[in-house]
């Protein structure tokens, strides 16, 4: 499973491209490799009590804030809801232009960023929560707790709830999840 980036604050970095089967350790001077482990920032999502991926799949908070932001005043001006609360994230490789977290479940914030898309090239969003690592997983850390986040992507074509098959994966022993999807289309 591919994890195709992880964004992080503009004060840390952006580590692009990560994947399972990319190597995760670093040599030093022809030593054993170690795991990188290295930090990754807190999200702001709400913590759904024990670390696992049942608690995360099971939250009832998640469900209630995607189905709120879904609702016909907390929709964006001259957007549509497209699907609310879907268990996948948006995965649309051909149409994919960024991703973001968010403080909040914020589907206004993630239309002005989409609105901001030069030539008006920004045609939908999807909004979601996410299970993440707290460090880059490696064989040190293969499986390191988890943190949620609030995430924005946009996209250059209409998105439908056909769209959201990424249910996370695997990344060495951290399962990445994605849940409380919410898809808008710009326009109509």
């Amino acid at each position: 499973m591919k994890l195709s980036s992880i964004i992080l604050s503009a004060a840390t970095a952006v580590i692009i491209g990560f994947t399972a089967s990319q190597p995760t350790t670093a040599h030093i001077a022809d030593k054993e490799p170690i795991g990188l482990c290295i930090p990754l920032p807190e999200g702001h999502a709400p913590t759904p009590g024990p670390p696992t991926t049942h608690a995360f799949v099971t939250f009832p908070k998640y469900s209630e804030l995607a189905i709120n932001a879904a609702k016909p005043d907390n929709v964006p001006k001259n957007y549509q809801a497209q699907f609310y609360n879907a268990s996948g994230a948006t995965l649309y490789p051909s149409a994919y232009i960024i991703h973001f977290e968010m403080t909040s479940y914020n589907a206004t914030e993630c239309a002005e960023a989409c609105n901001a898309v030069a030539n008006e090239a920004c045609r939908g969003f999807n909004t979601y929560i996410e299970r993440a690592p707290t460090k880059v997983p490696g064989p040190a850390c293969p499986n390191p707790d988890p943190t949620y986040r609030f995430v924005c992507a946009l996209y250059s074509d209409v998105l439908g709830l056909k769209n959201t098959d990424n249910e996370g994966g695997l990344v060495e022993g951290f399962e990445v999840l994605e849940r409380g999807s919410n898809g808008y289309i710009r326009g109509l």
